[in-house]
């Protein structure tokens, strides 16, 4: 089953067919995140819900669990669209996480999930993945120079859904609302899915 919503805080671009795409691949990669790892929203959300078969509180679970490392996904807008080289430079010289790039569950790629959003945003949109590139490179390049971890980082879910966020117009803390859309019914689907018919957990 699908559902078609209206987000009326998206303020432009929402007949642009390769934005239109895009988004559908994110909330894809969103919904198999969710249900293909033990990310800790989708475990605050199944724990929750089982032991208080509350579905307000598994929700507010999860959601509280999004901000500074999980999530990120209006931080990490604003590094997509402000920061500058010199603005990762002074974060990663403080120590600072640069929001939405590392991932705690990938080391070596983007998340497997997110390789088609990160190919359409390739393919249809060069100049934005060229923007996008230029940030990872820089990230990579003073975590380097400011401490001993040599291994690159790149992109997260947080960051891609920033992306998409700003190309529809979406107003400005309102970015976090698309991973709850995105994630809840793979939350919903992994509790429901551990029942038996007689409604106990197996």
């Amino acid at each position: 089953m699908k559902l078609q919503i209206d987000i009326p805080y998206a303020n432009s671009n929402s007949n642009n067919i390769h934005y239109q795409q895009l988004l559908d691949l994110v909330i894809t990669a969103h919904a198999n995140s969710a249900k293909n790892q033990n990310n800790i929203s989708s475990t605050y959300f199944i724990s929750t819900l089982l032991m208080t078969d509350n579905m307000a509180s598994a929700i507010a679970s999860a959601v509280l669990t999004t901000g500074k490392y999980h999530a990120p996904i209006t931080q990490a807008r604003n590094v997509f669209t402000k920061w500058s080289y010199q603005d990762i430079a002074k974060a990663i010289e403080r120590g600072e996480k640069v929001p939405g790039f590392g991932n705690s569950f990938y080391k070596d790629d983007i998340d497997p999930a997110w390789f088609p959003v990160r190919d359409y945003l390739r393919t249809f949109m060069p100049a934005l993945h060229a923007h996008l590139d230029s940030l990872t490179l820089a990230v990579n390049t003073e975590r380097q120079k400011h401490s001993n971890k040599t291994n690159p980082i790149f992109p997260n879910p947080a960051m891609y859904s920033a992306i998409v966020t700003e190309l529809f117009g979406w107003e400005e803390g309102s970015e976090l609302s698309l991973f709850v859309l995105a994630r809840l019914p793979s939350w919903v689907s992994l509790v429901f899915g551990t029942k038996g018919l007689d409604g106990e957990t197996e």
